[in-house]
């Protein structure tokens, strides 16, 4: 399978979140202890992943709010609306 850069935020986030289910995945498969090293490696790595995909994939959602804009801006420090598109995909 070839490697595509994703092109986008969502891309980058839907991805980090299929690679937390592929660690699952493979838990699943190897069906070792839960105190098992590689075990433990694998469901930090997964977390890892997840929160890696939500946490920009929910701030891009509250900037595409007009609700949640002001939100976006003040926790970023921003002073303008155009801002947040740069300052988010500078965050992903």
């Amino acid at each position: 399978m070839a490697f595509l850069r994703a092109q986008t935020w969502k891309e980058r986030g839907l991805r980090a979140k299929a690679l937390q289910g592929k660690c699952n995945s493979i838990l699943n498969k190897l069906k070792l202890p839960k105190d098992d090293a590689r075990a433990l490696g694998m469901i930090h790595f997964g977390s890892l992943c997840l929160t890696l995909a939500e946490l920009p994939l929910k701030l891009f959602h509250e900037a595409e709010t007009k609700n949640g804009r002001p939100m976006v801006m003040k926790l970023f420090g921003l002073q303008t609306v155009e801002h947040i598109n740069t300052t988010l995909g500078d965050l992903v």
